[in-house]
């Protein structure tokens, strides 16, 4: 695979993946361009692909996403913001916003939205190929 000695940048990505497509898989190298690409969006990465068509890993991007959300730094100043905002419904007297909030409706989103986190967590392996999840 790729060279331990080199640098990744995005001419050094891109002769790999070329080299590995012509040499282990025996393709043309005009393929290159009908290969749509999904990758992550680290900039060496985006860079080595520019001249093809590239699209962003969804499960890269949820992961980001989730891995700042849940950023116990950033929650311990989000949690108490809540609170206030919970506190200054309750003082003026429209906390039934909250109230209104149908539990039949959480629960259908919660059963709706599980299937997504459990294919999130199955895909989102760094030390193990995910590409046979998809095939």
């Amino acid at each position: 695979m790729f060279p331990h000695d080199e640098a990744k940048t995005a001419e050094n990505i891109r002769k790999e993946l070329q080299k590995q497509l012509v040499s282990v898989l025996k393709f043309e190298p005009s393929v290159m361009s009908k290969v749509v690409w999904v990758t992550d969006q680290g900039s060496n990465i985006v860079a080595a692909l520019r001249p093809y068509r590239r699209l962003d890993c969804q499960d890269h991007i949820y992961n980001t996403v989730l891995r700042h959300a849940l950023d116990i730094t950033e929650l311990s100043v989000t949690v108490p913001e809540v609170a206030g905002t919970l506190l200054a419904l309750e003082s003026r007297g429209e906390a039934q916003r909250m109230a209104d909030v149908s539990p039949d409706v959480l629960d259908f989103l919660v059963g709706f939205l599980h299937p997504f986190y459990e294919a999130q967590r199955e895909l989102e392996g760094d030390q193990y190929p995910t590409l046979n999840l998809w095939c």
